[in-house]
């Protein structure tokens, strides 16, 4: 294994990982139920609390909460160490923070570029506008945070494929007997 992200998904394949932990143990035995319920729950949490925030220094500060719940809830899944675990963190987790966390780039890229038009349309509404110096930062951030996801999605994806058995080899023609 090449690097770290690789060795932990290595070690909850065999089960090193949160080894003592009760949900741990019960989704290795049927993970379905425990992997699609976790991350149904953790979906409606996250949709609720980005629908209803509105100022913008809360929601900076509850996009990165969320972040990080979701790195914990893929950590959890790379813990129980089955297929269907794994695929759940690195394609219904990393790579949909991912998308987020890109969108938030060019959402904040375009804020900061729209900041003197916006201040005028909105100067009359009791709507509060982060500065110039709020995109940016938002955009560093969530900037950092993109990189992070992608490479995490495709360190993943490469570890997937590495773990996973070659598919079965078919007898050459000629050699099946009828």
């Amino acid at each position: 294994m090449a690097n770290k992200v690789e060795a932990t998904m290595m070690a909850g394949v065999r089960g090193e990982l949160l080894s003592h932990h009760p949900l741990v143990e019960a989704a290795r035995k049927n993970d379905a139920p425990f992997v699609i319920g976790i991350y149904g729950g953790a979906t409606v949490v996250s949709l609720v609390l980005s629908v209803f925030l509105m100022d913008p220094t809360v929601t900076l500060v509850v996009d990165l909460l969320m972040f990080a719940a979701w790195g914990a809830i893929g950590y959890l899944f790379v813990a129980i160490g089955t297929r269907l675990s794994h695929n759940m963190a690195t394609w219904g987790i990393a790579l949909v923070a991912s998308i987020l966390a890109v969108s938030k780039v060019f959402g904040n890229l375009s804020g900061a570029f729209m900041w003197n038009t916006m201040n005028t349309l909105f100067a009359e509404t009791d709507i509060e506008l982060p500065g110039a110096g709020g995109y940016v930062f938002r955009l560093i951030v969530f900037g950092v945070l993109a990189a992070g996801c992608i490479y995490l999605v495709l360190v993943m994806a490469r570890a997937m494929k590495v773990m996973s058995p070659p598919p079965p080899a078919f007898p050459p023609p000629g050699t099946m007997s009828p």
